[in-house]
């Protein structure tokens, strides 16, 4: 399929940069222009896209009252003292597969796969037997414990011929729609206008009835993201497979998206049957986090509602 090349602005408070995202081999098409894409709904993006850099402090939120260190300070990557190869470990991460909720444009619920978010996990699994290598065993598959994320791993490692292990983490669960999940998107915009507004408004803050906000979001896959920092400075290739809502935070965790512009973490759009490569652009000094930057961006079959 088609590679593109895509360009990725970032305009945050210390000033404005640029970015180029060059997409490599690997099969599968870059993502067109809403892929990775801030969208502009909330009036508070003014580009595009960004590959950011960054401190990350306070959980990368103004996550105020939380005790939890920010981030894994790195130290000098096992994959460079060790002699690995000379081989660099990737992060990848992938929303699972189209869900039958994502059928029916709901909001939330822990429903299965659909035939087509099936097909898709087969596609992923045998994209990775093909393009990783797995003798080494030093591949590990982070997942939140939900049954379409669930689902989506267990037909993924059916090509995968062992060689892997499997972590399942529920703070990698998505975003708790509290009163509102079940809804359709139209329900929810037709019968709680008020909250629809106060979501559109302030979506970073915004914190369903009952359920979550995405500054809680933030400080909840923390943890997280700690491990796979740590995975990847073990040497391992790590595949987080999970949701729209807590992807966007681990990218923006992962990448460095400061609180100098939080409110752009909810705009960040990860299309369902995806994938975002990154590998460590520079190691954690002073005690800071490392970084990493976005290799790649590609589809691996159709995408379906965004979701949250």
């Amino acid at each position: 399929m088609l590679l593109l090349r895509v360009l990725f602005l970032v305009s945050v408070c210390l000033g404005a940069k640029a970015f180029v995202l060059s997409s490599g081999g690997g099969g599968g098409s870059a993502l067109g222009k809403r892929g990775f894409a801030m969208a502009h709904q909330s009036g508070h993006c003014d580009v595009a896209m960004q590959e950011v850099a960054g401190e990350v402090t306070n959980n990368g939120a103004d996550a105020s009252n939380s005790e939890e260190p920010a981030c894994y300070a790195c130290r000098q990557p096992k994959w460079v003292s060790n002699g690995t190869k000379g081989r660099k470990p990737v992060i990848f991460l992938s929303r699972h597969g189209q869900s039958m909720a994502n059928v029916q444009d709901m909001i939330g619920m822990n429903e299965g796969l659909s035939p087509a978010g099936a097909k898709y996990a087969g596609r992923l699994g045998r994209w990775l037997r093909e393009n990783l290598n797995f003798e080494d065993g030093n591949f590990v598959i982070v997942r939140s414990d939900m049954v379409r994320t669930t689902e989506t791993v267990e037909q993924l490692r059916e090509t995968l011929d062992g060689h892997h292990t499997i972590e399942v983490r529920d703070c990698l669960n998505e975003i708790n729609a509290g009163d509102y999940e079940g809804y359709t998107f139209s329900e929810f915009r037709a019968k709680a206008e008020h909250e629809h507004q106060a979501r559109k408004k302030d979506k970073l803050r915004y914190r369903y009835p009952r359920g979550e906000s995405y500054e809680d979001v933030l400080r909840r896959v923390s943890p997280a993201v700690n491990e796979i920092r740590q995975l990847e400075g073990d040497g391992k290739d790590v595949l987080v497979v999970a949701h729209q809502a807590t992807l966007r935070c681990v990218l923006a965790l992962l990448t460095g998206l400061t609180e100098e512009d939080p409110e752009c973490i909810p705009e960040l759009t990860i299309p369902l049957h995806s994938m975002v490569r990154l590998e460590r652009q520079e190691g954690g000094k002073d005690g800071k986090a490392c970084k990493y930057g976005i290799v790649e961006t590609f589809t691996l079959g159709g995408t379906g509602p965004e979701g949250h």
